[in-house]
C-alpha cells in the first residue's frame, strides 16, 4: 500500500510538473503573440504615416506641375503674340517691297 501511495504521489508530482511546464509554455506563447501584435500595430501605424507623407509629397509635386503648366501656357501665349507680330512684319515688308517694285517700274516707264 505504501508503494502505491508513493507511486501515486510521484505520478501526481510528475503530472503537476508537466502541467506547470505546459502552462508556462502557453503563457510564453501568449506573451509572444501579444508582442507580435503590438509590433504589427506599430508597423501599421508607421506605414500609415509614411503613406500619408508620400501622399502629401505627391500633392506638392502635383501643385508644382500645375504651376509649371501655367507658366508654359503663358509662354505659349507670348509665342503666339510674337508670331502674330512676325507675320505682320513679314506682310509689311512684302507689301513694302511690292510697292517699291511697282513705283520703280512706274518711274522707269514714265521717263
Amino acid at each position: 500500500m505504501a508503494d502505491t501511495t508513493l507511486e501515486k504521489e510521484q505520478i501526481e508530482k510528475i503530472v503537476e510538473d508537466v502541467i506547470n511546464r505546459r502552462y508556462i509554455q502557453f503563457l510564453n506563447l501568449i506573451e509572444r503573440i501579444v508582442k507580435v501584435e503590438e509590433e504589427l500595430k506599430n508597423l501599421r501605424e508607421t506605414m500609415e504615416k509614411r503613406f500619408e507623407m508620400v501622399e502629401k509629397r505627391f500633392e506638392m509635386i502635383d501643385k508644382r506641375f500645375e504651376s509649371i503648366e501655367k507658366r508654359f501656357e503663358l509662354i505659349d501665349r507670348r509665342f503666339e503674340v510674337m508670331e502674330k507680330r512676325f507675320d505682320f512684319v513679314v506682310r509689311l515688308i512684302t507689301f513694302g517691297f511690292g510697292f517699291l517694285t511697282v513705283l520703280i517700274t512706274l518711274f522707269k516707264f514714265i521717263k
